[in-house]
């Protein structure tokens, strides 16, 4: 489980984390006779469970939009390279290219985040570097793609 999987449950759990010692002190200002404090906080964490009810849908509706929006674009880049000859299987965290030209199958595994960061990285620097033109017989100065 990545940690962008992860960060919807982490902060659920911290909202019940507070929402139980809000409660438990709650409890306490009762059976010290402040019952009128225990409504106001009573109050508060209703207004602060609605609040992060509203959050959490709000957050997994989004998800589930990012979700369909990703689904359309794999079955749009299987479509046209399919149309290419060129087929994609995905099972599980791996991915089949299968070349009906060459009628060979290559599998790799998937990227994590901070792969595809460091990879990008490279990439957009090998763009500019074909996009300004550079002389390959002029001193180069290293670029760190970081």
């Amino acid at each position: 489980m990545s940690l962008a999987e992860f960060f919807p449950y982490f902060q659920f759990a911290l909202g019940l984390f507070v929402v139980v010692g809000t409660v438990i002190g709650g409890v306490i200002a009762v059976r010290h006779g402040y019952s009128k404090s225990a409504d106001e906080i009573q109050d508060r964490v209703i207004k602060a469970l609605k609040n992060e009810i509203g959050t959490l849908e709000t957050q997994f509706g989004q998800a589930e939009k990012e979700i369909i929006r990703l689904r359309r674009v794999l079955a749009t880049i299987r479509y046209a390279l399919k149309r290419r000859g060129l087929h994609i299987t995905v099972n599980g965290d791996f991915i089949s290219f299968y070349d009906e030209q060459s009628r060979s199958t290559r599998t790799t595994q998937m990227r994590t985040t901070d792969q595809q960061g460091v990879e990008d990285a490279l990439e957009r620097t090998a763009v500019r570097k074909e996009d300004e033109d550079i002389d390959e017989d002029a001193p180069q100065k290293d670029e760190d793609p970081l």
